[in-house]
């Protein structure tokens, strides 16, 4: 990385934006990939955590609104690596590897959902968006296999934003929320 460079800016599935390899190419002075084998130690170390059930982080909720996330600062990295090595392995076709890649983004977002705040709810959601990324340019490109694809509707099933908000309002306000959508 070149000092003075602005590092590439994220895409937005919503607007049709790829993730820029070409961008990442410049700023990196190498192909993505290349430049991200530094990491593949401990990015499939994080993976492998990942999967495990019950991750937690020590958050001192007796702080009330004082409290920190000093989690959020390695999660937000984490998935950027994550998010780029994901696209620029759809880009190799190597969707196993993407799809890896993206249901670890789905862990790690996952890690936040037993969290009974806004914030975490919030972080949450960004990294959600992160994976949503990568299998929408994966659906762009139709690169995914049917297997793949059962795999991915399976995680995006199990999200359940409107219980986390229940949960985070439950945390915030200490009292019952009801959630209800009339259509």
């Amino acid at each position: 990385m070149a000092k003075g460079k602005t590092m590439p800016s994220i895409a937005v599935f919503q607007n049709g934006e790829y993730l820029d390899l070409g961008e990442w190419k410049t700023y990196l002075g190498m192909e993505p990939l290349e430049w991200l084998k530094q990491f593949d130690g401990d990015l499939r170390e994080i993976s492998d955590a990942s999967r495990r059930p019950y991750a937690s982080f020590p958050v001192d909720y007796e702080k009330g609104i004082w409290v920190s996330f000093p989690q959020f600062g390695p999660l937000g990295w984490l998935s950027s690596f994550y998010e780029l090595r994901a696209c620029a392995e759809l880009a190799a076709r190597q969707t196993d590897k993407t799809l890896n890649d993206t249901e670890t983004l789905f862990h790690l977002a996952d890690s936040l959902k037993d969290e009974p705040a806004l914030i975490p709810l919030i972080g949450r959601i960004a990294i959600w968006r992160i994976g949503l990324q990568v299998t929408w340019e994966g659906l762009q490109s139709r690169r995914w296999t049917d297997a793949q694809l059962a795999t991915l509707q399976a995680d995006l099933g199990r999200a359940d934003f409107l219980k986390d908000l229940q949960l985070a309002l439950h945390g915030f306000w200490g009292c019952e929320f009801s959630i209800s959508m009339k259509c």
